[in-house]
This record gives C-alpha cells, sequence and structure tokens, in this order.
C-alpha cells in the first residue's frame, strides 16, 4: 500500500523542485549559449537543434538504468531480507536510531563499491520510497525530508546538461545518428561510475573524500574534452577558401557571434548554477545559505582574476575572460561551496581561475580555436583546483560532520590527510574520464568507416 510519509518537508520538497525546473530551463541553455560564443554561429544553430532529442534520450537512459548505477548498492552486497528495517519508522531519528544500532558492515551493505548495481532499474522501489518499508539507499543521506523520486529528478538534469559542452566538440566529427548514442554511452559509462564514487556510497566516499556539487563530474566533463581535442583532427578554416558568394555565406556562418551571447549565457548560468549547488545539499538550513553566497563570491572572484591576469599578466585582451573566470570561479567552489567559509571561497574562485588562465594562455597555440580548450581548462583544471582546495579549507565550523559521524575538516584544521584523498580521488576522476572517452571516440570511429553506420 502506498503511504506518502508525513514528515515530508514543504519547504525542502518546493525548494528542490524550483532548482530541477531551473536546472533544464536555464541551466542547459546557459551552457549552450556560453560555450557556443566561443565557437561558430553553425554549431549553435546545431546544438540547439540536437539538444533536445539527446535531453529526451538521455532522461529516459537515467531513468531506466543510469540512476541505478550511479545510486543503487553496489552489485553483491545487498543486505539480506533478514537485515532489513522491517518497519516505517515514525520519524528520521527513529530510523537513524535502529540503523545504529546496527552492524555496520561495509562489504554488506553495498557501500565503497565501484558501481551500482541494477537493483533501481526502471525506478524498481521507488514509488514512493518514502512510506514503505525499506529506506532508500543510502539509508544515511539528509534527504529524508523529499520523496527519493524528487532525488532522482535533480539527478536527471544534472545528467542531462553534463554533456552539453560536448556536443559541440561531437558536432563537427560525427553524424547527427551517432549523436545520442555516443551521449548516452558517455553518461552511462562516465558520468554514472563518477557520480557513484562521488554520491552513491562508493568507494571514494566511503574514504570520506569531500565533493558537496560534482566537482569530480565537472573534472569528467574537462578531461572528456582533453580526449576530443587531442584524438579529432583540425576543422578546416572557411578563410581558406576561395571568396565567392556562397562561399561568403559559409564564412558568416563560421564567424564566432557577438560576446553578447556568452555573456548573457554566463549570467543565466552563473545564478542557475548558484541555486542547483546549494539545492544539492536537499534541506534548507544555514549550509544552504552558504553554499549560495559561497558559489556567488567565488564566481564574481574569479571572473575579475581572469580578466586582470590576462590583461596584467598575458597582455592579452581575452574578451571571453569574464565568462571564462565566472564559469572556472563556480566550477572550483563546487566541491566546497558547503564546507567552507566565504573568505575561503574568495581565495578559492580567483586562486583557481588564475591558474586556469595562465594555463589557458600557455596551451592556447597548440590547440585550435573553439570551445574545446576553454572546456578542458574552465570545467576540467578547475574542478581538480577546487577539490584540492576544498581539502585544504574545508571546516567542521561550516561542515560539522557527515552522514557517519566523522568530523569535516581540510589541512588548515590539521586534517592534513584529506588534501591526500582529495588528489587521490581526482586522479582517478581524470584517469577514467579521459581514457574513457578515447575508447568511446575509437568505437565511433570504427563505426564511421562502416558502411553501414
Amino acid at each position: 500500500m502506498i503511504r506518502w510519509h508525513e514528515s515530508f518537508n514543504t519547504g525542502d520538497v518546493a525548494f528542490v523542485l524550483v532548482a530541477t525546473l531551473v536546472q533544464l530551463v536555464l541551466v542547459c541553455p546557459a551552457l549552450i549559449a556560453l560555450y557556443s560564443g566561443f565557437s561558430a554561429r553553425r554549431d549553435l544553430r546545431e546544438v540547439c537543434r540536437q539538444f533536445p532529442l539527446v535531453m529526451a534520450a538521455l532522461s529516459l537512459a537515467w531513468s531506466l538504468w543510469a540512476y541505478s548505477l550511479a545510486f543503487a548498492p553496489s552489485p553483491g552486497s545487498v543486505p539480506a531480507k533478514g537485515d532489513e528495517v522491517a518497519a516505517v519508522q515514525s520519524s528520521f531519528q527513529e530510523m537513524t536510531t535502529v540503523q545504529e544500532a546496527r552492524k555496520d558492515e561495509t562489504h554488506l551493505h553495498g557501500r565503497g563499491g565501484f558501481v551500482g548495481g541494477m537493483s533501481y532499474f526502471n525506478q524498481e522501489r521507488h514509488l514512493p520510497m518514502a512510506g514503505s518499508d525499506h529506506p532508500h539507499f543510502p539509508s544515511r543521506r539528509p534527504f529524508h525530508t523529499i520523496p527519493s523520486l524528487l532525488f532522482l529528478s535533480l539527478h536527471m538534469m544534472l545528467f542531462v546538461a553534463a554533456p552539453v559542452p560536448l556536443l559541440l566538440l561531437w558536432l563537427p566529427q560525427m553524424r547527427p545518428a551517432l549523436l545520442l548514442p555516443i551521449a548516452v554511452a558517455w553518461g552511462t559509462v562516465i558520468y554514472a561510475p563518477l557520480a557513484h564514487w562521488n554520491w552513491g556510497d562508493g568507494w571514494l566516499e566511503i574514504r570520506g573524500f569531500l565533493d558537496c556539487s560534482g566537482g569530480l563530474l565537472h573534472a569528467g566533463v574537462g578531461f572528456s574534452a582533453l580526449a576530443c581535442l587531442l584524438i579529432t583532427p583540425k576543422r578546416s578554416s572557411s578563410a581558406e577558401t576561395t571568396p565567392s558568394a556562397e562561399t561568403t555565406a559559409v564564412a558568416d556562418e563560421d564567424l564566432p557571434p557577438s560576446p553578447l551571447i556568452a555573456d548573457l549565457g554566463v549570467i543565466a548560468f552563473w545564478g542557475g548554477t548558484m541555486l542547483v549547488q546549494s539545492a544539492l545539499l536537499f534541506h534548507l538550513d544555514g549550509r544552504t545559505v552558504i553554499a549560495f553566497l559561497n558559489s556567488h563570491l567565488a564566481a564574481s572572484a574569479g571572473a575579475l582574476m581572469w580578466v586582470v591576469i590576462s590583461k596584467w599578466i598575458w597582455d592579452q585582451n581575452d574578451r571571453f575572460g569574464f565568462c571564462a573566470g565566472a564559469v572556472s570561479g563556480l566550477v572550483a567552489i563546487s566541491p566546497g561551496c558547503a564546507y567552507m567559509l566565504p573568505q575561503s571561497a574568495l581565495i578559492t574562485g580567483g586562486l583557481i581561475a588564475a591558474c586556469s588562465c595562465s594555463i589557458f594562455q600557455l596551451l592556447k597555440g597548440q590547440f585550435p580555436e573553439g570551445p574545446g580548450l576553454r572546456i578542458f581548462v574552465m570545467q576540467g583544471v578547475s574542478a581538480v583546483g577546487g577539490c584540492l582546495m576544498c581539502g585544504l579549507f574545508a571546516t567542521s565550523s561550516v561542515a560539522g560532520f557527515r552522514w557517519d559521524q566523522r568530523l569535516i575538516a581540510g589541512a588548515v584544521e590539521g586534517n592534513v590527510d584529506q588534501l591526500g584523498i582529495q588528489a587521490i580521488g581526482m586522479l582517478a576522476a581524470v584517469i577514467w574520464a579521459f581514457f574513457g572517452t578515447i575508447v568511446l571516440l575509437g568505437l565511433v570511429k570504427c563505426i564511421r568507416t562502416n558502411p553501414v553506420a
């Protein structure tokens, strides 16, 4: 019998619902506008044509199997039937007490694995989870005041948005018929395991890895972009063609759009990301406000620092510097937005944006013009730096305790080991995303050489 739990918090539900909608209708179009601002006009048109189909395909993939791979217990480690909670507790506190009284045998409870199993296939055990006889896995998460289907929905929107920057790199290199399969394959093979490591009681989270709002996933996108840059050929420039009426029209399409498009995109992305990063706590409290403020401060510091470094250190007038710096700051603060003080968020956003800008200036002569290098730097490099800064600046005065009662603290508070955990996590994510993307693109190349494809 369906029994909706009476302890749902209407404020939490409304907040996460709004963030889910914002992620779909604001952040996704903002990403398209932002990265298309670094590319050709025809790329903007093609991405706008293809994205609705990609969104629909990714949504179905998430609902059917990708969500289970990300958040279900690891294969072979589901608790025995007699070891589960037999009845609904009257409150979350009572449920927590029962769970704490049980022996915490990680290998029996699906914790610490590499990827989730298929126990949540096609939303199994999710309609509704609250009020059923089995608490949602992992059972000690703080999203007890919202339905698990809402948790699934917000993460679905993140899953849909993640490959948007990569579409701009894939479109010139493959037929539209291959775009849907490669997007779904990337989400299944790259995104879902990374999400499990970080949020699904995977091997990194069990070891104390800190990542509030998906820095690990930003790194996956960034280093997937690097893999695309390294193994795909440069697109021929329209400037090399013979000028004529027809080629002039093609050249006009290839001209980069006004920076105004990118500026509008980054403002929408800025506001939407602030809301979504704070909503990923799934509970309205002081840390939600801290995450919201830290996201804004880091983006502001990053935008200003990128412009200053470009002009005064590298003597370059980067017309997209404001956009690049803002995104770099938002990505850098995503791992620690709810774990550090606002002063630390300012340092994180500014310092990581300065480093990312310098790396961009050093590498831009080695790669073709377009959004690829910026995606790598703004998301990949900034995410790596942000995760390390989280390990440095995380403080118990803001973050408090983890769900497993471990104190959240960084190297500044004496927990130097946290930096090592952060570095191991980012190294694993970088390797997985980079080489996984190379394998996927290699398969696509084989398919393209087949006349049937």
